[in-house]
C-alpha cells in the first residue's frame, strides 16, 4: 500500500537523476500516519561526480540497469573506462591473467589495449572511442589522471577477489588465481579503493571474446 501511494502521488515531487534536485527536506505523506522524508543528499569530496559538468554527468550516472561484461586481461594490458580512468594489470615477474568485470554506465565508453600506449592513445581518442570526457581539455581541467597501486591475491575462476572501485565512477572486479598488481588512474583527489567484491560471480555469465 505504501508503494502504491508513492505512485499515485500528483503533483509536487520532482525526480532526476543530476544530483541537486533537491533542496530541501520534502515529506511524502503515504497515509495511515505514515510518511517518507526526502533529503538533501551529501557532497562527497572525493567522488568523481562532483568534478563533471552536466553532459559528463549525464553519462556517468546509469539511467537503465548497467550491462556489465568481462574482458580476460593479461598482464600489461589496461582498460579504458572513457577518458575519466584507466585500470592497468601491471607486467611483473609472475604476473599472470585475470577476468575483468566492469560496472559503469552503458554510456561510458569502454576500451581495453596496452598499457604503454595508454596515454597515447587516450589523448587521440579521448570524446570519441573514449567518452566522457568529451574533450581533452576537459579532463586536462580536472588535472590529468594520477596513479594509485594496489595488490590483492585470487584463488578462484569463478568467484572475484577483489573490486577496484573510482569514486564516483564505477567498479572493477577482478578474478582469477594468483598475485594481481593494479595500476589505477583516475583524477587527483578522486578517491580510488579496494574492497570485498560486491558481485563476485558476473566473471561467469558475461565474458567477452577478446584477449588483452
Amino acid at each position: 500500500r505504501k508503494l502504491q501511494a508513492l505512485k499515485g502521488l500528483g503533483g509536487g515531487v520532482t525526480t532526476s537523476f543530476l544530483p541537486g534536485t533537491t533542496l530541501g527536506i520534502t515529506e511524502l505523506d503515504l497515509g495511515n500516519g505514515f510518511s517518507l522524508f526526502d533529503t538533501p543528499g551529501l557532497i562527497v569530496p572525493t567522488q568523481l561526480t562532483n568534478r563533471l559538468e552536466m553532459e559528463e554527468l549525464a553519462a556517468v550516472l546509469p539511467q537503465k540497469r548497467v550491462e556489465h561484461v568481462t574482458y580476460r586481461v593479461n598482464p600489461g594490458s589496461c582498460v579504458h573506462l572513457g577518458g575519466l580512468a584507466c585500470l592497468e594489470l601491471v607486467d611483473e615477474p609472475g604476473a599472470k591473467a585475470f577476468f575483468v568485470t566492469i560496472f559503469v554506465s552503458n554510456q561510458v565508453a569502454v576500451h581495453v589495449g596496452k598499457s604503454d600506449k595508454a596515454q597515447e592513445f587516450r589523448e587521440k581518442h579521448i570524446g570519441k572511442m573514449l567518452s566522457p570526457p568529451f574533450t581533452i581539455e576537459r579532463l586536462e581541467e580536472m588535472g590529468g589522471l594520477k596513479p594509485t597501486v594496489m595488490t590483492g591475491s585470487g584463488d578462484s575462476w569463478s568467484t572475484a577477489c577483489m573490486d577496484v572501485v573510482v569514486s564516483g565512477l564505477g567498479w572493477v572486479a577482478l578474478t582469477g588465481l594468483g598475485q594481481v598488481k593494479i595500476r589505477a588512474w583516475a583524477p587527483p583527489g578522486v578517491e580510488v579503493i579496494v574492497r570485498d567484491p560486491l558481485m563476485p560471480y558476473e566473471a561467469r555469465t558475461s565474458t567477452e571474446a577478446y584477449t588483452g
